[in-house]
């Protein structure tokens, strides 16, 4: 639980709330509001490992996901300072975990 808090921590303080929407077909998108994130440019090791320099590092808080919108998909799209940015590939949820529990889910994203 220490590792849960932390992140919880890590995301309160240097953090941002977004949007996360996801493409419903035949209807309206689905929306979850208020979640925290952390959202940076691409390192240069990253684009030099095949990454985009457009695109951007999103780290979602795991715990502000409803298991309704589990797990984030290629596509989804986060909602951000009037930018629009969508998951360009599927995000890893297995990275950031303590045991069994996922703590956030990290993926890069371009608008």
């Amino acid at each position: 639980m220490r590792r849960r808090s932390a992140y919880r921590r890590m995301f309160t303080k240097a953090g941002r709330r977004v949007t996360l929407e996801r493409s419903v077909p035949n209807g309206d998108p689905v929306r979850v509001e208020n979640v925290r994130a952390r959202i940076r440019g691409a390192t240069a090791d990253e684009v030099a490992g095949g990454i985009k320099e457009s695109e951007r590092r999103v780290l979602i808080l795991a715990e502000d996901v409803p298991e309704t919108f589990r797990p984030l998909r290629e596509g989804d799209r986060v909602l951000v300072d009037q930018l629009r940015l969508r998951f360009s590939s599927l995000p890893d949820d297995q990275s950031h975990r303590d045991g069994d529990l996922l703590l956030a889910y990290d993926g890069f994203a371009a608008s």
